[in-house]
């Protein structure tokens, strides 16, 4: 019985589980994104990438649209194993992407219409001197906005709202618990530093992201319940 014990709980196994999960997760991730994902990785591996994304952004935001409900789904995905240790992947990867897709599709819309209205502007207003004084506003507007959405995603994975009452709640808990608001941007900045070195991480990248938000939004999410249970 120890030995069976041992097997089926031990850190060998539990290990192999985790590489297991993360890799199916990712892979169900990059699946539900592969047009963006392609055009990305051929972009990355020209002389000139980023003058490439500048001229083709339109293409970039078009494709980019596909990622918010696939994230949305490997934040619910990643949720579940950090409450309850254990998952089936494919059942609970595609029915959190089913639950959430009309809601995380609408966040993730405004939040690459916002980004992508913000590259147009800026770059309209820097061949005039009054840009000067305009740009640092609209980059102000621009980062609040996205840092709003980018806490909406996570919360949206685990709760459902309607959209307005979506944007309120991650208006407050992004002010409330800030450092947790920083602590996702630092992730997505830490990893596209990290994929950018090391292609071959596209592997286990989007799921490690989505674990390592769900870990920090952890407090968040469990404030949230026991508010609405309070309710």
């Amino acid at each position: 019985m120890a030995k069976k014990r041992e097997f089926g709980e031990g850190p060998i196994y539990l290990i192999t589980n985790y590489i297991f999960w993360f890799v199916l997760c990712n892979l169900y991730f990059i699946v539900c994104t592969l047009p963006f994902v392609i055009y990305v990785v051929l972009t990355f591996m020209l002389k000139d990438p980023y003058g490439t994304f500048k001229d083709t952004w339109l293409i970039l935001f078009l494709l980019s649209l596909l990622v918010g409900p696939a994230l949305a789904a490997s934040y619910s995905t990643m949720g579940k194993l950090i409450r309850e240790k254990d998952l089936n992947v494919t059942k609970d990867y595609f029915k959190y992407y089913k639950m959430n897709f009309k809601q995380s599709f609408i966040v993730w819309a405004v939040q690459m219409t916002v980004n992508c209205l913000l590259y147009v502007n800026m770059s309209f207003y820097s061949q005039f001197e009054i840009g000067t004084y305009i740009k640092p506003v609209i980059l102000t507007i621009g980062i609040i906005i996205n840092v709003l959405l980018i806490v909406a995603l996570p919360i949206l994975s685990r709760f459902y709202f309607n959209f307005k009452d979506l944007l309120k709640c991650a208006f407050y808990y992004g002010i409330k618990k800030f450092y947790v608001t920083m602590g996702t941007i630092v992730i997505f900045i830490i990893a596209f530093i990290i994929i950018s070195y090391i292609p071959q991480l596209i592997l286990f990248v989007f799921s490690m992201i989505s674990y390592s938000v769900m870990v920090i939004f952890k407090p968040v999410l469990n404030e949230i319940e026991k508010t609405l249970k309070k309710a």
